[in-house]
């Protein structure tokens, strides 16, 4: 298998897994649940900041799923998956505890962490297509 075949293969795993667990996650938001309105609660910013951020998710999703805007999409995958994790550590606990006593045991982070993760790889797969952000010219296997 070639390089750019290694490329296309694993960028439509990492496609893949961002998409289905944003599509979870901002149905969640969107639908009003109650994990996600308690957290939002504790960051001070239910209503408003729970849609916004639904939104934004599926923002991603539309860019990463449209092939023209991959890589955008990688980065705007960066920059949602920061403000998710940077909110947890803001409450002081990767792990969430709902007001019906159950504990999440961290996986809302870890989906984060997983979405970060992926969406930098898939930036960086498709780094040519970002234009003036372009962070490499030319890999040593492309040489």
């Amino acid at each position: 298998m070639s390089l750019q075949e290694t490329k296309k293969v694993l960028s439509l795993i990492l496609r893949a897994v961002i998409t289905l667990i944003l599509l979870m996650v901002s149905f969640n938001k969107l639908s009003g649940s109650a994990e996600a309105k308690h957290l939002f609660e504790l960051l001070g910013q239910e209503p408003v900041g729970r849609y916004l951020v639904g939104v934004l998710e599926l923002t991603v999703i539309i860019l990463i799923v449209t092939p023209r805007t991959v890589a955008y999409g990688g980065v705007a995958g960066l920059v949602a998956m920061t403000g998710a994790m940077l909110s947890h550590i803001k409450l002081g606990s990767v792990s969430m505890t709902y007001p019906d006593g159950s504990n999440d045991g961290g996986m809302m982070f870890m989906m984060a962490v997983a979405v970060w993760a992926s969406s930098l790889a898939l930036a960086f797969i498709h780094n040519r297509e970002l234009g003036f952000l372009c962070f490499i010219r030319k890999t040593p296997l492309e040489a």
